[in-house]
């Protein structure tokens, strides 16, 4: 058994890339909390400790519910932590979490995990390499008193076509203490006789901040003339604006499109066989609810080689967007782009587009790097081999006795 133990011995030294011993660990494994008041910081202690025989570069996160204002912290240099940094071999590096509550964070439980992830450097000439991540949790409770109110200085509503959504808008003001949304409830009516009733829920809004909402409601079936809508805003179940609104419902077709666009815009440098992404600037300076999007012809040497079809987006009255096209020359030469703008069954040429696509450069070869993942791949398979060899000599030897 005495000569079983050194032929091991001895295996395991003639292969020292066969095997690794060591790790990194993070403590505390977890961090819980109760009772936590939003808009106070609250700072805890974790270490990062290795057991590896080398220094070992690592990055650190966090996840989760918190993951925007949880933040660590170097205590050398009182600085947040956002680059990879060293832990040594065989100690460990503390450092601060800071939990920065927001004022308008919501009570209610708020969990995640810190992150420590080992960064594989070029220089490493293991194959396939595997980075490494150790975790720890943190689980907080915030607690406090939250104030849901809020003031709504205006509401508006034009008028629209049969068949087009109502649009109703008004001005929410959080004076709370907490984001939230407002509710608003509608009822639709013509000739003082109910036509529907709905409730549609705002956009999350901070404290001391304005924002326009919108309350939709569908035409289609309704007919034409002259509506009313009753609204009610809502501030965690209280009303804080009421108004009444009148509005016309007018046959289809009252209303035309109306646009505006700019030029095709793609970026300086083409190169063949890349996919650059290209857009239009759309705006939709009409009435009615508009769907968009940009086809263009692709010409080289005045042959037709390709189509673009962009995807196809709504823009509604008084709003604009960015319409998108993708372009993926094949070959190095000069191009032109013949496009156009089709919308609601209308169209719109596009000022042509000339441009010159350059040759895609070859990757340089890293000789030296290939050479050292070889190497580094041989030096493993001869370790494997080595232990092989040694413990069938050893079991011979055994068995023999």
């Amino acid at each position: 058994m005495k000569q079983l133990l050194i032929l091991l011995t001895l295996a395991l030294l003639c292969a020292p890339n066969a095997f690794a011993a060591g790790g990194l660990g993070l403590s505390p494994s977890i961090i819980q909390e109760a009772e936590l008041v939003r808009g106070e910081t609250y700072s805890y202690s974790i270490k990062i400790l290795s057991n590896e025989e080398t220094d070992r570069r690592v990055a650190l996160s966090v996840s989760g519910d918190g993951a925007t204002w949880i933040f660590l912290r170097d205590p050398a240099t009182n600085e947040f932590v956002t680059e990879p940094v060293t832990i040594p071999a065989n100690e460990e590096r503390s450092f601060y979490v800071d939990f920065i509550l927001p004022e308008d964070l919501p009570n209610g439980r708020y969990e995640g995990h810190f992150e420590v992830t080992q960064v594989i450097e070029e220089s490493e000439s293991t194959v396939n390499p595997v980075s490494l991540v150790v975790r720890s949790i943190y689980r907080l409770d915030v607690t406090g008193d939250e104030r849901k109110t809020g003031t709504v200085p205006s509401m508006t509503v034009r008028d629209t076509e049969s068949g087009q959504p109502l649009r109703i808008r008004y001005d929410f003001f959080n004076t709370g203490n907490v984001a939230f949304a407002p509710t608003a409830d509608v009822t639709v009516k013509k000739d003082g006789a109910d036509v529907e009733r709905f409730e549609r829920e705002g956009l999350m809004t901070r404290p001391d901040e304005t924002l326009v909402q919108t309350a939709e409601w569908s035409t289609e079936g309704h007919g034409t003339g002259t509506f009313t809508a009753d609204v009610t805003v809502k501030a965690n179940g209280v009303a804080i604006g009421e108004d009444t609104l009148t509005f016309n419902i007018e046959p289809r077709g009252t209303f035309t499109a109306d646009i505006f666009s700019g030029d095709p815009v793609l970026p300086e440098e083409l190169l063949a066989g890349k996919l650059v992404r290209g857009y239009v600037d759309f705006h939709n300076v009409g009435k009615i609810d508009l769907t968009a999007k940009v086809q263009m012809e692709v010409f080289q040497n005045d042959e037709l080689v390709d189509v673009i079809k962009g995807e196809e987006s709504l823009v509604i009255p008084t709003k604009h967007k960015k319409l998108e096209f993708f372009f993926k020359p094949t070959e190095a030469g000069d191009y032109v782009l013949k496009g156009k703008l089709l919308y609601s069954g209308r169209e719109k040429e596009l000022e042509d587009m000339h441009v010159t696509v350059q040759a895609e450069e070859a990757p340089a070869v890293n000789t030296e790097s290939f050479a050292e993942e070889e190497s580094g791949s041989n030096m493993l398979v001869w370790g494997i081999l080595a232990v092989l060899v040694v413990l069938g000599g050893a079991f011979f030897m055994f068995k023999k006795k």
